[in-house]
């Protein structure tokens, strides 16, 4: 049974304090971890049961400190693998009753992911060169080429209790492989050790191997100075002021506006492959909860909202107002009902955007598909239970 006490400051263990120290090296590094991206935890003996500490749901790696982090009865959480059809409705439900804390934040969807695992302490990131690899039209190849026998590789699967899944049967078929993390197609790097600072030691291997491949394959990182953003003309502020009073018509409330206008960025939205590309989805299907499926290219926002309406189907939220806009004139234009998410839709397009264009440069982008991200966007929009259900039954159709 849970001990239902909640754990006070003084009962939380050192290794948190450590595995809390690690998230926030690793929330510092955007090519690691955005927004509440990725995730860390830490298993600890207690009396009577071993404690799996966890980050909370949708807590910001940088920011985190130990009270964001979940408390859990280990062998409970790893009952739940074992349950059949098992949705991600159902495992939250399960999860609040394995808790060790009445007030314990609601923890990570990657829970049972990080339960399966034997080793103390598990380092999850949405490491950017790893997309790199993963968004290639010849993904597992490369991913394999670049790593490995120090990863295993795993398919892609919606984050939860079908990604648990999955890498659960990825980890029993590798028998003796002795392994230094998992590659999650389309979404990103787990890696594990003994100490939290042996799981960060193995994340920063494997990204600088994934890196030294890109790069002999001519996938090279754009320079720090091509990256740089640079001041509007007044041109282009008036397009800014156009762009938003358009797209704020069309979500019936006032947005605010952030640009991120690089060399790189105004290039990249310049390429005349650029629709193809982006239409391939985010370089992990979780971004689009900030950047939508995919942004607009080009000036109509009124056939962008109707086509978007009209992809996402009955049951979605939103008016199909666009979430970025690209443009060879601004670079990345990210809107929002406030200045924070405006921002996070700039900077999160602005990151996938590197990760677009190396994986082109390496064969060819190619996004996890239709079925997987439109679940993504679904599920973490806030869309009815029908209809996540749908898309969950078509994703899993796809697979």
């Amino acid at each position: 049974m849970s001990d239902p006490r909640p754990p006070g400051p003084a009962s939380r263990p050192a290794a948190l304090a450590a595995c809390v120290a690690a998230a926030r090296l690793i929330g510092a590094d955007p090519e690691l971890a955005l927004f509440g991206g990725g995730n860390t935890s830490v298993k600890v003996a207690a009396p009577g049961c071993t404690v799996l500490w966890v980050k909370g749901s949708g807590t910001d790696l940088a920011a985190a400190g130990e009270g964001d982090y979940a408390p859990l009865d280990l062998a409970a959480v790893r009952a739940l693998l074992d349950v059949p059809d098992l949705d991600n409705r159902r495992m939250r439900e399960r999860l609040r009753d394995c808790a060790c804390a009445v007030d314990a934040p609601p923890p990570s969807i990657e829970t049972l992911l990080h339960a399966m695992l034997p080793h103390p302490h598990v380092v999850h990131t949405h490491a950017a060169p790893v997309l790199a690899l993963c968004n290639t039209v010849d993904g597992a190849a490369h991913v394999a080429a670049a790593l490995g026998a120090q990863v295993l590789v795993v398919p892609y699967r919606h984050s939860g209790a079908d990604l648990a899944a999955a890498c659960r049967a990825a980890w029993l078929a590798a028998a003796d492989a002795a392994p230094r993390g998992m590659v999650l197609m389309h979404h990103g790097l787990v890696t594990w050790g003994e100490s939290a600072a042996d799981a960060c030691a193995a994340t920063r291997a494997l990204c600088a191997r994934a890196d030294a491949y890109l790069d002999r394959r001519g996938a090279r990182r754009p320079p720090a100075s091509d990256l740089a953003d640079t001041a509007l003309t007044a041109s282009g502020c008036a397009l800014v002021e156009a762009l938003r009073a358009q797209a704020g018509a069309i979500a019936g409330q006032p947005l605010r506006a952030a640009v991120r206008s690089s060399r790189f960025l105004r290039a990249f939205a310049a390429r005349p492959d650029v629709a193809g590309i982006t239409a391939e989805g985010p370089a992990t299907p979780g971004h689009a909860l900030f950047t939508g499926r995919m942004p607009q290219v080009g000036r109509d926002c009124a056939a962008y909202a109707a086509a978007y309406r009209a992809y996402l189907g009955p049951g979605a939220t939103g008016t199909g107002a666009p979430r970025v806009i690209l443009d060879p004139d601004l670079g990345v234009l990210g809107l929002g009902s406030d200045m924070p998410s405006a921002a996070r839709a700039a900077t999160v397009f602005a990151h996938d955007a590197v990760v677009m264009a190396r994986a082109s440069a390496l064969g060819g982008y190619r996004g996890a598909g239709d079925a997987w991200l439109r679940l993504a966007e679904l599920d973490y929009g806030g869309a009815s239970p029908a209809a996540i259900a749908s898309a969950a039954r078509l994703a899993a159709a796809a697979a």
